[in-house]
């Protein structure tokens, strides 16, 4: 293989870089790592995971994982195990894994196991509470002895219970006083058959789960919440949210949010339409939004549309502490309002992974946003398809918020994406107020399409500022920055036009120009880059699997840590067949 098809072993320097930010050098499977659980499938309630690992003075942890993602904090004393709550689960087949992790750097993952959940429908008693017709002064065991009121079931309700809603519930909010267990976790969702509301909520909040565990919320509409229509706080962990509809939360006069997420770990956010949440002319509310020391909460196949700050905020001047390894996966993001997705203070090492991120500001009331704003480190961004917004594909950007709160950039993996039709650059790089971009890894993405910045006479697609920073980098240097065996093309015709601006203060020596050429022939940290048609499938469908015959097909890189089926990888999200599709998930 062509030495600089690979990013390991040639450039020791890169691959340091990739194991502070949490990638490895080897990850391989082995009978040495072995998982069992505690039930055969089908599996119900809590369920025990063991991983029998060999001992070894370098081991340094195991991580459990279900369907791909890490389940609690990993285990590093023996016994190596952990509880899955599979009653809180969607019912089908999940598949849990379990990673030794090494000093050295190496992963080595046990076989999956695949176990099926065929979860009852309760795992203690069932409740009911009808708006209409109930009356709080009945046992609320059947629906014709109904409760009428939220705060009846709130008080009520015991680990495992069922609770069903019928009816629309106006100022009223889900509270309940205890909470559940993996084994018997407590469960509100509609009758079946209908769609229980909730409007307006109690004291600004619909949903408050504070210090609550294992809480299920499903199939409910919740609406018109002034302050937040589900909250998770204050220690709150292992709460899921499924299958819900979460619509005009927070206004003009309050920040609000559909879902916030403080101070609490390991909660799924699951198959949810999220849809108009705070004010676009206020540049208010996200629909999403985690913060504070939470940790390994997962956003998981929801459909979100149009928030007034963002779709989904990760950090934020606010944040208290580091959250970390957070997950955004199979998701589709579209904000017509503002910016989809910001990481930013406060946040590290979230996994954005198999999202379409499209039309951020695109109604023109907001100046341009980007898909993607990263001011954080150490995150992981793949197998993302990026269009039609307003500004750049993705920013990397470092500056100090208001004055108080410093913001970089380092240790990013931009991987494996498409960045296609957005209205500025593919690539917007940006350093202010002495703060700095470094050390991230940009390889086998697509640029394509993408409007430019026009200036002078030229349009250009990658931008990198520092106009407004007290330096800037030498000439010859990106900062350890790494752009690999990326296409970047304005549009069919365009290649060997000027494709790179570096932005600087007259104080710094003014701005610099360069083809694509001359930019990697300057800079060593870029390197076999190309300026091609990527022969997308369907792009007026914005369909962006590569035909066959593409000249992005096995021009990618090898990224250490990432197994690959096959050899050399293709440049861009989507592969032509399933079967030549990365399955690593770090």
């Amino acid at each position: 293989m062509n030495e600089r098809r690979s990013l390991g072993g040639s450039l020791p320097l890169l691959v340091a870089l990739l194991l502070a930010c949490g990638a490895v050098p080897s990850r391989a499977q082995s009978s040495s790592v072995s998982l069992r659980s505690s039930q055969p499938s089908p599996v119900s309630g809590a369920v025990g995971l063991t991983a029998d690992v060999p001992p070894d003075p370098e081991l340094l942890a195991v991580q459990f994982k279900v369907d791909g993602y890490v389940l609690d904090e990993a285990d590093t004393t023996r016994p190596y195990e952990v509880v899955w709550s599979a009653a809180s689960a969607s019912s089908g087949k999940h598949t849990v894994s379990a990673e030794a992790r090494y000093r050295s750097g190496a992963v080595i993952s046990s076989a999956p196991l695949q176990l099926t959940v065929m979860n009852p429908p309760t795992f203690n008693r069932t409740l009911y509470v009808d708006a209409e017709h109930g009356d709080d002064r009945k046992d609320g065991t059947s629906p014709a002895t109904a409760w009428r009121t939220l705060d009846k079931a709130n008080h009520a309700v015991m680990p495992g219970d069922t609770v069903l809603l019928r009816g629309t519930f106006s100022a009223q909010q889900i509270r309940p006083e205890v909470s559940g267990t993996p084994a018997k976790p407590i469960t509100f969702r509609s009758y079946t058959g209908q769609t229980a509301v909730l409007d307006g909520g109690s004291g600004g909040v619909g949903v408050r789960l504070e210090g609550s565990r294992y809480i299920v919320v499903e199939r409910l509409r919740i609406q018109h919440v002034p302050g937040y229509a589900i909250q998770i706080a204050s220690g709150g962990h292992h709460n899921v949210v499924r299958d819900s509809y979460l619509t005009k939360s927070g206004n003009a006069a309050v920040w609000g949010h559909a879902i916030r997420i403080t101070e609490s770990s390991d909660n799924l956010i699951e198959r949810n339409q999220i849809i108009d949440t705070g004010d676009e002319r206020a540049n208010s509310g996200d629909s999403i939004y985690i913060v504070s020391r939470s940790h390994r909460n997962r956003i998981l196949g929801n459909t979100v549309r149009d928030g007034g700050h963002s779709l989904i905020g990760i950090g934020s001047q606010q944040s208290t502490g580091m959250s970390s390894d957070n997950v955004i996966a199979g998701n589709t993001l579209s904000n017509f309002y503002t910016t989809p997705v910001i990481l930013a203070y406060g946040s590290e090492r979230t996994l954005i992974e198999y999202n379409t991120i499209s039309d951020g500001a695109r109604n023109g009331i907001n100046y341009p946003r980007p898909g993607i704003q990263i001011a954080a480190s150490e995150n992981v961004i793949r197998h993302n398809e990026v269009f039609n917004n307003a500004a750049a594909g993705i920013a990397l950007v470092a500056y100090v918020y208001n004055g108080t709160t410093p913001q970089d950039s380092i240790g990013n993996r931009i991987y494996h994406n498409v960045f296609y039709g957005n209205g500025t650059y593919g690539l917007w790089i940006s350093e202010k107020h002495a703060r700095t971009v470094r050390d991230n890894l940009i390889a086998n993405n697509i640029f394509f399409r993408n409007g430019g910045f026009p200036f002078n006479g030229q349009i250009y697609s990658i931008g990198i500022e520092h106009y407004q920073n007290p330096t800037a980098w030498p000439v010859g240097s990106l900062n350890g920055n790494r752009l690999a065996n990326n296409i970047f093309l304005r549009q069919p015709g365009a290649a060997g036009e000027p494709m790179v601006l570096r932005i600087r203060s007259d104080v710094l020596g003014g701005n610099l120009a360069y083809t694509l050429a001359r930019f990697q022939a300057i800079h060593h940290e870029a390197t076999d880059n190309l300026e091609v048609d990527p022969e997308f499938t369907d792009e007026a469908k914005r369909v962006f699997t590569l035909r066959p015959g593409s000249p992005a097909a096995r021009r990618g890189v090898r990224i250490p840590g990432v197994s690959l089926h096959g050899g050399v990888p293709d440049i861009g999200a989507l592969e032509p067949s399933p079967e030549r599709r990365s399955a690593a998930r770090p």
